[in-house]
């Protein structure tokens, strides 16, 4: 390939051999954290991995720290124009990548040196997607890891348990099957699912009969600063709303009802969070009488008594 958008840069010898596994790393504007994303995937135990980053047109120094892990990482750099968000770059580094399995990083978040072979084991066995919890490092704590983000296991029908019940899979820790992201069309790039491009991901997954695993342990690291897209507020609340009305017409009346009131829990904290208690108020009312599990059921119950307590209801 001669397109001057993509780059080989690796000479290392790991580059000679069939990846087992593509690293897909879309970044921007963040060439001092890649640094330390990449560090992490030279110590990776097992050694059989290509690493595609994919730059969503930095205008930092993010191809020159790319450049030097050229000797290395076996690494593929492509530089794209800008699309505002993750989907386009990982696609375009799906397109050109080779491994069986497409392991998800964002360029913020890092792995543990076990990550790539504990993935590798559980895939051999018959998974199509792993994942596993993250520790949780905020941006001017480094080396800090109060928090960890944890991970769900894998519910019978993953396609309903992901639209109710919650199910948490961590971007940064997915390995998947680079065939089944063929067979459902890659990520899907609409600007109305920006920051939920995963979990509409991981939906369409499901609906195709994927095989989830989640891998006991923490394997890697995952960053919360301000620039993280999902921290956008109120947008975000018309983004989940898309994805779910995408999918609603696929199941039956009962469980419509069910995927209504699990939305209508999750507009409800989110407003919570935002401090738009009058919103979070309604959403959390209308949760409650909604045939959603019971732990949701007391969660909302939690956050409503809050509300009437401290909230501008109360007076």
């Amino acid at each position: 390939m001669h397109d001057h958008n993509f780059l080989p840069l690796s000479h290392s010898q790991e580059a000679h051999s069939p990846p087992v596994f593509s690293v897909v790393i879309p970044t921007y504007n963040r060439a001092v954290a890649l640094s330390k994303c990449l560090s992490s995937l030279v110590t990776q135990s097992f050694k059989q991995f290509e690493v595609i980053v994919s730059d969503d047109g930095s205008t930092d120094h993010t191809r020159k720290v790319v450049e030097s892990y050229s000797e290395t990482l076996n690494i593929i750099y492509i530089q794209g124009e800008r699309s505002g968000g993750p989907a386009r770059p990982r696609n375009l580094a799906i397109g050109v990548s080779t491994g069986t399995y497409v392991a998800f990083l964002d360029s913020d978040d890092w792995w543990s040196a076990d990550k790539l072979a504990r993935s590798y084991v559980a895939l051999e066995m018959g998974a199509d997607l792993v994942y596993h919890d993250l520790y949780v490092e905020k941006k001017g704590r480094r080396g800090v890891f109060p928090k960890v983000l944890r991970s769900t296991r894998p519910m019978p029908s993953m396609f309903l348990a992901l639209l109710c019940d919650g199910i948490s899979i961590p971007n940064s820790s997915v390995v998947v099957r680079r065939t089944l992201l063929t067979q459902i069309g890659g990520i899907r790039e609409q600007e109305a699912l920006r920051s939920v491009e995963d979990f509409d991901t991981w939906v369409r997954c499901a609906l195709v009969g994927c095989r989830f695993k989640q891998i006991n342990g923490i394997l890697g690291y995952y960053t919360i600063g301000e620039d993280n897209i999902s921290a956008e507020g109120k947008r975000q609340i018309f983004r989940i709303k898309r994805v779910y009305g995408d999918y609603m017409h696929l199941v039956s009346p009962e469980d419509q009802s069910k995927l209504s009131g699990f939305l209508a829990y999750r507009i409800g904290r989110m407003s919570f969070s935002f401090a738009d208690y009058r919103v979070a108020r309604v959403e959390l009312i209308k949760a409650l009488k909604s045939p959603i599990r019971l732990r949701w059921k007391m969660r909302a119950i939690l956050f409503l008594i809050w509300l009437y307590v401290h909230g501008p209801f109360h007076s």
